[in-house]
């Protein structure tokens, strides 16, 4: 697994702006216009949670190497035009594809952005329907509704608030949880259809996904991660722990309950003193204190603070 990294960038030279720009983004123009940019990254070699701040009024254009969906959150002004479609104003999620001219007028906006590795990208869609050889390009820069766009900006907004390179796994949950979502959010232009699985398959594929979890739940695998181990598309990895898990687990709900393992041996090794209990939540993957013990006392009978304390 990559290891993560953060990055910042300042600059009030246009020229400055527009070099760093392309060389991370793509071939881009910035115009002649008195501006101020910062860029906050957040990233591993799939996928980025970036920050940007445009203090001027300018346009840009041109077109990205990167898959990017952009979420204009505030600002006096954000137009775009990507193809033949165009539109206005903050607060929506607008997707940005490879190869794909666009213009953007932007006057002192705040743009939160994901981008993705299309190869990646390619190959989380496949786990998705367990089909070889997706074709990752989608048919519209908007999503399929406002409500999808808006439960977008909700989920962006709360991973760039809680995401952070220290924490791997919580990285790798934030990951999978926008690549499934943007994989549903934006039409694609050919979607595949999900393979369906025999009896059989389903079995077979059932204990290879517990397996793989057993052997890899202290790194930052996603759902897509585990439906690949298994051979299963994810709606058929989801019918085979149905049907064969105790209790009706789910992947996730197993890979849960080996993390919330580890993480009670973190609990009882800890020094109370100088280890915080959202610092475990979080080195295992879970986005808060509070919704790390809702599933610690599930699981275990015990809230986890009581754990620490007896350390």
């Amino acid at each position: 697994m990559d290891p993560l990294h953060s990055s910042e960038f300042r600059a009030t030279d246009v020229g400055e702006a527009e070099a760093h720009l392309r060389a991370r983004y793509g071939s881009l123009a910035l115009s002649d216009a008195p501006l101020a940019f910062g860029e906050r990254v957040r990233a591993d070699s799939e996928f980025a949670l970036v920050e940007h701040d445009y203090a001027g009024r300018f346009s840009i254009g041109g077109e990205l190497d990167v898959l990017s969906v952009g979420l204009p959150v505030r600002g006096a002004r954000y137009d775009w035009t990507i193809g033949d479609e165009s539109g206005r104003g903050t607060g929506r999620p607008v997707l940005f594809q490879p190869g794909q001219r666009f213009t953007t007028e932007v006057d002192h906006v705040t743009m939160r952005a994901t981008t993705f590795d299309v190869a990646a990208l390619a190959r989380h869609a496949g786990a998705l329907f367990a089909v070889d050889g997706v074709r990752i390009r989608f048919a519209s820069a908007r999503p399929r509704s406002g409500a999808i766009g808006r439960l977008w900006a909700s989920l962006v907004e709360f991973a760039v608030e809680r995401d952070d390179p220290a924490y791997v796994l919580l990285h790798a949950s934030v990951r999978g949880a926008l690549t499934r979502l943007l994989l549903e959010a934006f039409p694609l232009v050919d979607p595949p259809t999900a393979r369906r699985a025999s009896s059989l398959s389903r079995w077979l594929g059932y204990r290879r996904a517990v397996d793989f979890i057993d052997d890899h739940a202290s790194l930052p695998i996603t759902l897509a991660d585990i439906a690949a181990a298994a051979g299963l598309a994810e709606l058929e990895l989801a019918a085979a722990f149905r049907l064969h898990a105790p209790g009706g687990v789910s992947a996730l709900g197993l890979l849960r309950l080996a993390r919330l393992d580890a993480a009670r041996d973190d609990l009882r090794s800890a020094d109370p003193a100088t280890t915080s209990l959202d610092e475990i939540a979080r080195r295992w993957g879970f986005v808060s204190a509070e919704r790390f013990g809702g599933h610690f006392r599930a699981a275990f009978g015990v809230d986890p603070t009581e754990v620490l304390r007896r350390a």
